[in-house]
């Protein structure tokens, strides 16, 4: 093992298809990649040889550990109202809405406010 693997992070799982081959072998195949793969005659013996050789690959340098970042993206934007003039406004105009909505939820609608309907037909 070499220092870049022994010190690299290195992933618990990924995933392996194992298929049935013709002639009673079974085959083991990193997904994603598919010149990487093992045929054995069982399934374990398959996978165990996928993990050798992809032992010798990151020992080769022909795979490398690579970060991938994971940040959600919608993070960047929590926090940017902070400085904002009217955000307390903002946030006093939702709280009055939300009183009136529990308010109308508890009471029922206000019976002087327009229906916006008509028991009048037009014509």
């Amino acid at each position: 093992m070499t220092l870049q693997t022994m010190f690299s992070p290195i992933p618990s799982s990924c995933l392996v298809q194992v298929r049935a081959e013709p002639g009673g072998q079974f085959s083991a195949q990193l997904l994603g990649l598919a010149d990487v793969y093992a045929t054995a005659a069982t399934r374990e013996e398959a996978v165990e040889r996928l993990r050798a050789l992809l032992g010798q690959q990151l020992d080769s340098g022909s795979l490398v550990y690579m970060d991938i970042p994971r940040e959600n993206p919608l993070m960047s934007r929590f926090g940017s109202a902070r400085d904002d003039p009217d955000f307390d406004g903002y946030l006093d105009e939702i709280r009055k809405y939300r009183e009136e909505v529990d308010r109308r939820a508890e009471y029922g609608p206000d019976p002087s406010e327009c229906s916006g309907t008509s028991s009048t037909p037009t014509t």
